[in-house]
């Protein structure tokens, strides 16, 4: 025996309506997530629709018509490693890294000179910083997690998707 859940071809109407949500407020913050530093913000799903169907002549011609809609608004949280302030200026003179101007010594790699700007080692000369380079770091967001000069996971902040169908 077969379950039948929708006739659209008979001499009664059969409909239906359905809905299925899901939002933020009911939902808990991520485990990392810090929400001084980001807040949560709000999320809503919804799919829902409805169906009917029925006779326009009897037992000749009938009519079956649905609707769907999803309304899908998210906000999700991102944890990332963002490049601070001085790292994009040149200025890594805050990190136990040395690092080497690729333009000195042989093209094997030896002999290689340590950057070196006024006189501070591991400071690489504005001058000699691509304006591509610096033009892609101003798209990037500054960190905004206190930390470290050089720390990991220093950014925080949530993405926005919009999707209406």
């Amino acid at each position: 025996m077969t379950n039948v859940i929708l006739k659209s071809g008979t001499n009664e109407f059969h409909g239906a309506a359905y809905e299925f949500n899901r939002i933020s407020a009911l939902a808990a913050l991520p485990f990392f997530q810090n929400p001084q530093v980001t807040p949560k913000k709000p999320s809503v799903y919804n799919y829902y629709g409805a169906n009917t169907g029925g006779p326009i002549w009897k037992n000749k011609t009938f009519f079956f018509g649905d609707f769907q809609r999803i309304n899908d608004h998210q906000s999700q949280f991102q944890q990332a490693t963002v490049p601070p302030l001085a790292f994009r200026n040149g200025d890594f003179s805050g990190t136990t890294t040395q690092i080497f101007d690729p333009t000195t010594g042989a093209p094997d790699g030896s002999g290689r000179s340590q950057f070196s700007f006024n006189g501070r080692p591991n400071v690489i000369d504005p001058a000699r910083i691509s304006p591509i380079a610096k033009a892609i770091l101003a798209k990037v967001p500054l960190p905004n997690v206190p930390g470290e000069l050089a720390a990991t996971n220093n950014f925080q902040g949530t993405t926005k998707f919009i999707k209406d169908t």
